[in-house]
C-alpha cells in the first residue's frame, strides 16, 4: 500500500527479522505475519516489541490463546460467555457428552481451522491421529443465521454497536488483551451466542470490505485506518 510521503518496504518473517528492524527503524509495522502466517508467527508481536517497534493488531498473548483452544474456550465459559456446547482436554482423553450432535467441530491447539467430524468413527480418527498428549476443544456447532462484529481497539468498527453482542465482544477483548482490529461472529437473536473470534483477520475481509463501502470508505482509507491505530494503546 503505497501513500503519498510513505515509504513501504517488505521483510519476511524469519530469523534476521530482529536485525532487520533494528537497522530499517520503521514506524509502523503492518503484521500481515499473524494474518497469514502459520502459528509459529503468533510469535512476530514478541520480536516487534524488542525491537521497540509499533505494530498493527494484537500481541503475543492474545494470538497465543486465540489458537490454544483447549485453554481458551474454557477461559471464555468462565467469564459468563455464552458459547456453543463444547468439551475441551486432550487427544487422549477426550469424552463427548451423549447429547452431543454430530456433525462436530475438532478443533486442535495450535491449528487455525477446525476438522469437521460428521460421524464419531471420524472424530475418533482425527483424535487417534493426534498426540495423546496434545491439546483439543471439541464444539458442537449453533444452527441459524450468523452475524459479525468487528472491534477496532474495543470499539466499533465501520458497525452498529452490538448490543449483547458488543457487551460479549469487549468482555473477550479484555480477556485475550487484545488490540487493533478483532472479529467476532455470532449467531443472531435476543441470545447471541459467541461462534467465533479472530484475534488477526484479514485486513481485507470480504465482510470488512462490505461495511467500509457500505460507509463510503474504499480499502486505501480502511488500511490506513488500521496504521493509524497501531499501538495507539502502548
Amino acid at each position: 500500500m503505497k501513500q503519498p510521503g510513505c515509504e513501504v518496504i517488505s521483510r519476511r518473517c524469519g530469523p534476521g527479522l530482529f536485525a532487520e528492524l533494528r537497522r530499517d527503524h520503521p514506524d509502523v509495522v503492518f503484521n500481515l505475519a499473524s494474518v497469514y502466517g502459520q502459528a509459529p508467527a503468533d510469535l512476530a508481536p514478541a520480536i516487534l516489541e524488542m525491537a521497540g517497534v509499533a505494530y498493527t493488531g494484537s500481541g503475543l498473548l492474545g494470538l497465543s490463546l486465540a489458537h490454544n483452544y483447549s485453554q481458551l474456550l474454557p477461559l471464555l465459559a468462565g467469564v459468563s460467555l455464552r458459547l456453543p456446547p463444547f468439551v475441551a482436554g486432550t487427544a487422549g482423553e477426550c469424552a463427548l457428552p451423549p447429547d452431543f450432535a454430530f456433525p462436530l467441530y475438532l478443533y486442535v491447539d495450535g491449528e487455525r481451522r477446525a476438522i469437521i467430524a460428521a460421524t464419531p468413527e471420524e472424530l475418533a480418527a482425527a483424535l487417534s491421529a493426534l498426540p495423546a498428549s496434545h491439546g483439543v476443544a471439541v464444539l458442537e456447532p449453533p444452527a441459524g443465521r450468523q452475524t459479525n462484529l468487528f472491534l477496532l481497539d474495543r470499539q466499533p468498527f465501520l458497525s452498529t454497536p452490538g448490543g449483547d453482542c458488543l457487551v460479549q465482544a469487549r468482555q473477550a477483548c479484555e480477556l485475550l488483551e487484545t488490540r487493533g482490529l478483532v472479529r467476532f461472529d455470532f449467531t443472531a437473536g435476543r441470545r447471541p451466542v459467541l461462534v467465533a473470534i479472530q484475534v488477526a483477520p484479514d485486513p481485507l475481509d470480504a465482510d470488512l470490505l462490505y461495511a467500509a463501502t457500505a460507509h463510503g470508505w474504499d480499502a486505501g482509507r480502511l488500511l490506513r485506518s488500521l496504521v493509524d491505530h497501531a499501538g495507539s494503546d502502548l
